[in-house]
């Protein structure tokens, strides 16, 4: 497995080609993911590969108060050193419906990307409904600021984030059926 690759899963009871739309539309995302604020397509038109968004990133719903404030007295300053885009940009990569969606995003810097990562929702029909799993690879560039931040308990507090975005996708999902 590699080193920098976290997922978790879920069952969903609903049927998959709902899960599948409702998850292809990428500005949904805002919905049930912690972190993005907001997803503005790039370009007009229905969503494909190669669609791009930019994302809208706000602090972790349920990160500690006191990295919440180091993390808001810190980033500006990153972005001003580094040159750091406020927003990342997302890549769609993959849409075969029905049972995989990926994309990229990255965080564009005066120098080149300062963090990039790698994701995928896979789908997969049961007798209960459908088992969704994301998985995620962190793939900041060396030479990142960010690089020195990956390590296994980084990596697990993504997972752990995964996973409760995936609660809360379930919880949303169930709780609008017909």
């Amino acid at each position: 497995m590699e080193p920098n690759l976290f997922q978790t899963s879920i069952n969903i009871n609903a049927p998959i080609a709902d899960l599948y739309a409702y998850l292809a539309d990428f500005p949904r995302h805002i919905e049930w993911n912690h972190q993005p604020t907001a997803l503005t397509p790039l370009q007009a038109g229905p969503i494909v590969v190669g669609s791009q968004f930019s994302t809208a990133e706000g602090v972790p719903r349920d990160m500690p108060a006191i990295q919440k404030l180091l993390f808001g007295l810190i980033m500006p300053i990153f972005r001003l050193i580094y040159g750091m885009e406020h927003n990342s940009i997302a890549t769609i990569t993959a849409l075969n419906a029905p049972t995989d969606i990926a994309w990229e995003a990255r965080l564009p810097a005066r120098k080149g990307d300062v963090m990039r990562m790698t994701w995928r929702l896979t789908l997969e029909e049961n007798a209960d409904g459908t088992v969704v799993t994301q998985s995620g690879v962190v793939a900041p560039p060396a030479n990142s600021p960010f690089a020195r931040m990956v390590n296994a308990q980084f990596i697990e507090d993504r997972r752990v984030e995964v996973a409760g975005n995936l609660a809360l996708l379930k919880t949303l999902v169930e709780a609008n059926k017909h």
